[in-house]
């Protein structure tokens, strides 16, 4: 049971999906002709309501156009309970085939996720048009849908219950004491937790494919023909170095002091003769989470060219090689 790693990210899922909700509300100034002259996107954060309260406290102008000024809203969550009556059989069991492999998840366990959203207003308009957007959608409750395992073809709709609303004027004191109302909207997400997948390749961090090393890597250098002296002028492959007199960068050459051409310059690339090839292997026995491993490294030299197709992985013998057409300096 412990010791195997796997995350679904449902938690963070939860988070997300919540402050989203809330994430594209505005209130709107007028003036006293009943004019719109101002059009305020409520900023939306994450973090705990005494942290705005200490901040807005701690500003003696909250009109001003930087720093902390008001309407915002800030979300958090606060808890997480079991939820009982909300527990599916044990023994249930969700299959899903992926790449020919069977992935198999038993039944998520229901956790209530207790959330606070406050809404930070200088007057008692600019809260009352933020909750009237708010409070007509739960009734009492608000349901979205997520993906919750993708791999496994999971969706779920969870419920987004509002348990209580509440104000509290903080005008209190001389006259240049600025005055701060506080909307807290308490909610509940009613989630669930899933146990890890037991399949190869279903991406939940618990199986050999998501953490694996890739084995086998392969470098092919083909022989690109001439380029017309009127084409584009080609791009050459550069080292970048860094040193204490500043940032340079060096063309790399080929022994006889020809240029490296990017692959990004020839549009031919994959027509063109492979003539040497580089092969790195990890062997199957090293685990995937040992980082103290020796490659098997092979160069291969084709002197007749080999066509190669980058879709099915298989070479073939590319005959004569027209020497003087690919600029092949070693025959």
């Amino acid at each position: 049971m412990l010791g195997t790693y796997w995350y679904h990210g449902l938690s963070r899922k939860y988070v997300s999906i919540f402050g989203t909700l809330f994430n594209d509300i505005y209130i709107h100034r007028k003036n006293s002709s009943g004019n719109v002259v101002e059009n305020i996107k409520v900023p939306l954060a994450y973090g705990p309501k005494q942290k705005f309260l200490t901040r807005i406290s701690g500003d003696p102008n909250l009109d001003r156009k930087v720093g902390m000024q008001l309407p915002r809203m800030g979300f958090e969550m606060t808890s997480m309970s079991y939820s009982p009556e909300r527990m599916l059989h044990p023994l249930n069991q969700k299959k899903a085939v992926r790449n020919g492999e069977l992935g198999v998840v038993k039944s998520p366990v229901p956790y209530d996720y207790a959330f606070t959203l406050s809404c930070f207003v200088k007057n008692a308009d600019d809260g009352t048009q933020i909750i009237e957007q708010i409070l007509p959608f739960f009734q009492p409750d608000f349901t979205v849908t997520i993906n919750a395992l993708p791999t496994m073809g999971i969706k779920l709709d969870i419920p987004i219950i509002l348990n209580a609303v509440n104000v509290e004027d903080s005008y209190e004191g001389d006259f240049q004491t600025r005055r701060a109302i506080t909307w807290t909207l308490d909610f509940t997400v009613r989630g669930y937790l899933y146990p890890n997948i037991k399949g190869k390749g279903f991406g939940d961090g618990s199986d050999d494919i998501s953490t694996s090393l890739i084995r086998t890597s392969i470098v092919n250098f083909h022989i690109m023909p001439h380029r017309d002296p009127g084409a584009t002028p080609a791009e050459h492959l550069l080292l970048e170095s860094d040193t204490g007199f500043g940032t340079g960068q060096d063309e790399l050459l080929n022994e006889d002091g020809t240029k490296i051409l990017l692959e990004s310059t020839r549009t031919d690339i994959n027509s063109a003769l492979v003539k040497s090839r580089v092969k790195s292997v990890i062997s199957p026995d090293v685990p995937a989470g040992d980082a103290d491993y020796e490659p098997t490294v092979t160069r291969d030299f084709f002197a007749e060219g080999l066509e190669f197709d980058p879709v099915t992985g298989e070479d073939t013998y590319g005959g004569t090689l027209d020497v003087n057409a690919f600029g092949n300096r070693n025959g």
